[in-house]
């Protein structure tokens, strides 16, 4: 025909038109009843939104990226097939979505099957056009990403800083060993320019061995970083450079906006440079809230949170774990004119290279601390330090807590402004610390 189509395409179409849903019948990479011959069909014909691959269809083995170029919302469902990159695989991913459409995995896996001398991709590459707009949605739900030499996800906004935000969903899935290929590639990267926000929900999945970060979030210009996350595993990241080891889990946020999470149930253990690194830059806040979380082992801070310009750091963490990591098991620094906030309670801190909890605000806003069944002992720093320099002012309480054998002090406290700040203690135990158990210079002691 002149079009080019088949009539046997032709003919698919308008099967497809009717119900929207198109099923994979063939395990082979093109041809009849392929998937690729289905992405074909939605990328011309924008009333195809499902496509189905069947259980009984087995491995489906790629030489070239899937790319869907349609603009309508797209679900790609599998029953648990594997979609693997052939040896000689080409293109920058194993799905790449090319039209600002919405996208959903379900039940599949996506193996890159990487190795030495083999072409580096991504798993599912999205790169995001300069007129997208509102908010693009990217689901996975029961799926694995794993051995891909790139990222595992990529959503690229940061091309053209388009207007758009990204909503990412991530349900019951596993991403692991993908960024093993090349520097600075992680399990799941989203990178927003432009004015718009990152919203991440993620829960029941692990995000392990991954040769970057296990997730990045990475936000520039106008827009918030909002994450919510639930029994999830970011352990074991960031092995794949040692001259620039990576995270767990890294939110960076720059221009207007905020940070704002909540972790429950949450572990980022063994990872080779922080467990969880959030950093704020300009203005606006970090607002976070962890329940139930272990970030142990790693090799630098366990929890690192850094705000600068307006803003301040205000966290409320409750039943946290920080121990063993080579620097200080939990630093919260603020270098602008906000304050540092921190609510703790049943909090551990044993065992850290540095500090057990650093807390240092440089600038106008000061530190209130409330800690209560509190733990800092044997840190090869001080078991809590907290520094409100400049102007700031220093008032915090420490309620049933304990610092025994840190090689420095049990509690350093400073204040450079006037009057005095003020630390209240109620239950404290303190004893064999190296150089003392309080060191308080410009801070008044206050026993409840």
């Amino acid at each position: 025909m002149r079009s080019g189509i088949s009539a046997g395409l032709l003919a698919a179409l308008a099967a497809a038109s009717a119900s929207g849903h198109v099923t994979i019948t063939s395990p082979a990479d093109d041809g009849a009843g392929s998937l690729r011959e289905a992405i074909a069909k939605a990328n011309a014909d924008a009333s195809v939104t499902q496509i189905h691959v069947g259980r009984g269809v087995g491995t489906i083995t790629l030489d070239s990226a899937l790319t869907y170029t349609g603009t309508q919302p797209l679900t790609l469902s599998g029953e648990g097939v594997t979609i693997r990159a052939a040896d000689a695989f080409a293109g920058d991913g194993l799905i790449v979505s090319s039209g600002d459409a919405d996208l959903t995995l379900v039940e599949i896996t996506l193996d890159g099957a990487f190795a030495d001398g083999k072409a580096a991709a991504n798993g599912v590459y999205i790169p995001v056009g300069p007129d997208a707009s509102g908010m693009l949605a990217v689901t996975l739900d029961r799926v694995t990403l794993i051995n891909h030499g790139l990222f595992g996800l990529h959503v690229a906004d940061q091309l053209h800083n388009s207007p758009a935000g990204v909503r990412l969903t991530v349900n019951e899935s596993s991403v692991t060993n993908c960024g093993i290929g090349a520097l600075d590639y992680d399990g799941i990267r989203v990178d927003e320019g432009g004015p718009g926000d990152i919203d991440a929900d993620i829960e029941n999945t692990a995000i392990d061995a991954n040769g970057g970060d296990g997730l990045e979030l990475d936000e520039r210009g106008p827009g918030s970083v909002l994450a919510d996350i639930d029994d999830t595993t970011f352990d074991d990241n960031g092995f794949f450079n040692e001259e620039d080891l990576d995270d767990g889990f890294d939110i960076d946020e720059q221009g207007p906006g905020d940070i704002k999470a909540s972790l429950e149930d949450v572990t980022l253990n063994g990872n080779l440079d922080e467990g969880l690194d959030f950093d704020e830059e300009d203005a606006g806040d970090i607002d976070v809230a962890l329940e139930d979380v272990s970030a142990n082992g790693s090799t630098d801070e366990g929890i690192k949170f850094n705000e600068e310009g307006p803003g301040g750091i205000a966290v409320d963490f409750e039943d946290v774990d920080a121990s063993g990591n080579g620097d200080d098991g939990i630093e919260l620094d603020e270098s602008g004119d906000g304050p540092v906030d921190a609510d703790f309670e049943d909090v551990t801190a044993f065992g850290n290279g540095r500090d057990g909890v650093l807390l240092l605000e440089s600038g106008e806003g000061g530190i209130a601390g409330k800690l209560e069944d509190f733990v800092a002992s044997n840190n090869d720093g001080s078991g809590l330090t907290m520094i409100a320099d400049d102007a700031g002012t220093l008032d915090a309480s420490l309620r049933r807590a304990s610092f025994v054998s840190n090689t420095d002090y049990g509690v350093y406290a400073r204040q450079d402004a006037s009057p005095p700040g003020r630390l209240a203690t109620r239950r404290v135990r303190t004893h064999d610390n190296g150089e003392g158990d309080f060191e308080l210079d410009n801070v008044e002691r206050v026993e409840q």
